[in-house]
């Protein structure tokens, strides 16, 4: 079979597994680029030393950035390793490029609400505001059907590109009003925006265009992309007090690193979140949890990061939050789990190929994304971070974050919520 052939059933490999479109095309082009490197010979017979020269290559001669490269590693691993059942090791594939800080140009409000009112066509300006308002990416918003709207409810069904889950994200009475009026005048066919074909969706170079118009003509002088109008959705709503993991889990991001760069964004230095003398006075709440042990305990976190993350979990817990509260703390507790595995790199490497097929070599946090969190416990135990009956005690811990992930179904009582943290701080914070 030659190398366009196989590119092509590649390509069909990923769209079975339902991949997102742009994924898709960045994946096929990297093969390809390989492809077209090696043109002299098949693409199954490429052995991992030349995959290293094509990486050095992309680096030294196509210059390109940290995360092109770092794409180009995961599509080349997913080509040879899951689509071809190659057994490379890729430990040793990686760019000597750094990744740059997540420093993303935020918006004010009064910034945001010029650029929609610097919009004058009603298509345009709903586009822009249900960007903000719910707090869509670029393919969520032009993937939209006018079956995904629920005005009377008020929000918005989105569907993850794998079709493993659906969100629903709210949609502000500002919208509302608009989208009310859109409907009335504009019969969709399918998309809630039409593009100039029938039955297609408006293009995202469309949208970034409009955008990039209304800042300009509203005189805003930053250099700023449609994909910052979601990150000043995150940091608005973390500024204006409401807790962060709450944000994340309602845009379906549920990942520790995620996470963390949000804590970090638009922010001199850590900030406290709530006064331990808020907590003590207020009688209503230290009947559900007393979290006064908790700030001693997490007052004694090294890391700043960590710090911040334990400042949300009171944060949660002091408004009641149960679900966020247990959500947050196993985020935080994964974290630290997560680092002390790191510190013995070379045993957990090894530790972690018993649990995973084809795991993916560590090198640093954000590779952990990659396992099950309950594979990491199995792991984490072989490198005696704890024992036997302390895996257990946190495997159940995982199950009630789990469940928390389903409001309708599970609600933690405080006696629950309790138990849940006696069991974490006894295991890893003690």
């Amino acid at each position: 079979m030659n190398n366009a052939a196989t590119i092509s059933e590649f390509k069909e490999y990923l769209k079975k597994h339902n991949y997102k479109q742009n994924t898709i095309v960045n994946y096929i082009n990297c093969v390809s680029q390989l492809a077209s490197l090696y043109s002299n010979k098949p693409l199954r017979s490429i052995k991992i030393r030349e995959i290293k020269q094509f990486i050095k290559f992309l680096e030294e001669r196509k210059k390109l950035a940290y995360g092109s490269i770092n794409t180009a590693i995961h599509a080349i691993e997913k080509y040879f390793n899951d689509f071809l059942n190659s057994d490379f090791d890729f430990s040793d594939v990686k760019t000597s490029l750094q990744p740059k800080a997540f420093e993303p140009e935020i918006l004010t409000p009064v910034e945001v609400l010029k650029a929609i009112n610097a919009i004058e066509n009603e298509k345009h300006k709903l586009i822009i505001m249900l960007i903000y308002s719910s707090g869509l990416s670029l393919s969520e918003v032009i993937s939209l059907q006018v079956k995904d709207i629920d005005l009377k409810g008020k929000f918005i069904r989105i569907h993850n590109g794998r079709g493993s889950y659906t969100i629903r994200s709210i949609v502000s009475d500002y919208a509302i009003s608009h989208l009310k009026s859109y409907l009335r005048k504009h019969k969709a066919n399918l998309f809630l925006f039409q593009g100039y074909r029938y039955k297609e969706a408006l293009s995202q170079r469309s949208i970034q265009k409009i955008f990039s118009r209304a800042v300009e003509n509203a005189g805003i002088n930053k250099r700023v992309s449609i994909k910052d109008l979601r990150h000043a959705f995150v940091v608005h709503l973390r500024d204006f007090g409401y807790p962060l993991i709450s944000i994340l889990d309602n845009l379906g991001f549920g990942n520790a690193s995620t996470l963390y760069k949000y804590s970090k964004v638009g922010l001199e230095k850590p900030k406290v979140i709530v006064s331990p003398l808020d907590i003590i006075s207020r009688s209503h709440f230290s009947e559900k949890v007393d979290t006064t042990s908790l700030i001693e305990i997490f007052g004694h976190l090294a890391d700043d990061s960590d710090r911040e993350y334990s400042q949300e979990v009171i944060k949660c817990l002091n408004a009641g939050a149960f679900r966020s509260a247990i959500i947050m703390l196993w985020i935080l507790t994964i974290n630290v789990i997560n680092k002390k595995c790191l510190n013995k790199k070379a045993e957990f490497n090894i530790a972690i190929k018993k649990h995973v097929h084809n795991a993916r070599t560590v090198n640093d946090l954000e590779d952990f994304d990659y396992f099950k969190e309950s594979k990491v416990l199995l792991a984490a135990e072989e490198l005696n971070i704890f024992d036997k009956s302390e895996r257990q005690v946190l495997e159940h811990c995982l199950d009630i974050r789990n469940r928390c992930s389903h409001p309708a179904i599970y609600k933690p009582s405080p006696a629950k919520v309790l138990s849940f943290i006696d069991d974490i701080v006894r295991t890893v914070f003690k």
